[in-house]
């Protein structure tokens, strides 16, 4: 009897913490950069925080965290023991041994519509009203 359940957990204004070369290097340097990555099959971005050193920027990050998903409907508050421990928990989600991409795709759309409403809901709170979150 394994709980398994989907957390949102949200931080704010942690993209300010570092650059990147994606908004700092010149467009040539850019696209040789992007030629590279493409050669070797993975991303070449740099990242640096102040000064030019890897300690990132003095910004505020706010970390908020939702309700957990429940990804099977029926299954909330079914009680299950850990085997190992002997304590309880409430059930919020099975394990689906072949899940189809219908029911993948129902789940991941939740989670992000979740994840998103979190966002909105306290970036103003958190100092970062105009940010938006773009999920890829």
């Amino acid at each position: 009897g394994t709980t398994n359940f989907f957390d949102q957990i949200a931080t704010i204004g942690d993209n300010y913490n570092f650059d990147s070369n994606q908004s700092f290097f010149s467009k040539s340097v850019g696209k040789f950069l992007e030629s590279m990555s493409r050669r070797i099959k993975g991303g070449m971005t740099f990242y640096w925080g102040q000064y030019g050193t890897p300690m990132p920027h003095k910004t505020k990050v706010t970390l908020v965290l939702g309700n957990p998903i429940i990804p099977v409907p029926g299954t909330m508050g079914m009680e299950v023991t850990n085997e190992r421990s002997g304590s309880k928990a409430k059930r919020t989600c099975r394990k689906i041994e072949d899940p189809t991409s219908e029911q993948i795709e129902e789940l991941m759309n939740r989670y992000i519509d979740a994840l998103e409403r979190l966002f909105d809901q306290y970036k103003a709170q958190a100092g970062y009203e105009n940010d938006i979150l773009k999920v890829t």
